[in-house]
């Protein structure tokens, strides 16, 4: 899986506007307030090519073992900032997606 995921990861960054305009389109990315960390994540850390999302969406086995590599790479570095800050590490997903919300209707 590790070779797999490098491949299909990008070097390219996209902005916050880019992932929120094609995470509208794809029923698993079109809730970002939902209780569900792993697409925080997956947003924010903006590691896999947006078209090989598109093709995950037709098979959610293959997107559920994305998120979940890309949660056990991150969640640490996540958990890390929180403790820093003194708050979990939902309450820093929470502001990371409120803040991109907020700059997107701005």
């Amino acid at each position: 899986m590790k070779n797999n995921f490098r491949k299909n990861t990008r070097k390219k960054k996209y902005t916050d506007e880019q992932i929120l305009e094609e995470a509208r389109k794809y029923k698993y990315l079109n809730d970002f307030r939902k209780a569900n960390s792993n697409m925080v994540n997956l947003a924010y850390s903006r590691k896999i090519d947006l078209s090989f999302l598109k093709k995950a969406e037709k098979d959610l086995n293959t997107y559920k073992s994305i998120t979940a590599k890309i949660t056990q790479d991150k969640h640490a570095q996540f958990v890390k900032i929180a403790e820093r800050k003194g708050i979990t590490a939902t309450d820093l997903f929470r502001m990371l997606v409120d803040d991109c919300i907020e700059r997107e209707e701005a």
